[in-house]
Parts: structure tokens; sequence; C-alpha cells
């Protein structure tokens, strides 16, 4: 089933709730979304960690204020590089920084791979 045809089956079963139903629903898939990215996103400042930007890294997520994107963290962690060695590589990143980092690959690893299979392709 494609994206397209679950959205299609939501809405008709959405649509097919009760309002009190729907309104229960709605509090469980907020509460749910809110404890999942609870610490995914620490804020420093008024800016997300994790940070998608029309145009910076082809829009990309990288590291917040940066040109890091997150698939080059993950790649040399696939090559056994330990958090403090890419501290040292990159000087300007914190330990919360890489921390957001693996916790946005964990929600979003479909997505950081395929941006590491294409960047392989080039």
């Amino acid at each position: 089933m494609n994206r397209v045809e679950i959205e299609n089956k939501l809405l008709h079963e959405i649509h097919n709730l009760s309002v009190e139903k729907l309104e229960k629903t709605l509090d469980f898939v907020l509460s749910f979304k809110n404890q999942i990215f609870k610490g995914v996103y620490p804020h420093n400042g008024d800016n997300d960690l994790i940070q998608k930007t029309a145009g910076i890294c082809g829009g990309s997520p990288c590291i917040r204020n940066t040109r890091i994107p997150v698939r080059s963290l993950v790649q040399y962690r696939s090559l056994s590089t330990s958090d403090n060695e890419l501290l040292e590589i990159y000087p300007t990143l914190k330990q919360s920084d890489l921390t957001a980092t693996w916790k946005y690959y964990e929600l979003h690893k479909n997505e950081i791979e395929q941006e590491i299979a294409e960047e392989n392709c080039l």
C-alpha cells in the first residue's frame, strides 16, 4: 500500500468516527507524538538542533546553523567513528548535536539511507 492509499484509508476511517471518538483519538495521537519527539529536537535558542532548510545542502537535514548533513555523521558512525572522534573532526558540534542526530536517524532511517545511496551514486 502506498502513502496515498494509506492516507485515503485513514481519512475514510476518520470520517466514520463519532466526534467523541475522534477527539479521544486526536488526544492520543498528539500525546504519543509529544512522547516520541520529546528530546529529539532539543532547542538551542529558537532553533531546532536538526534543521531542513531549502537551498542549504539540497534541503537535507543538517545540524543547527551548519552545513553538516545528518547523513555525513551517520556515514562516519557506520565506519565505527566514535562520538568523541566526531567532536574532534567537527569542533563546532556539541554532544547534544550528535544525540539529536542519532535520534533523528532512528526516526528517519529510510530518508537518510536514501540520501546516502543517492550520494554514493554520484
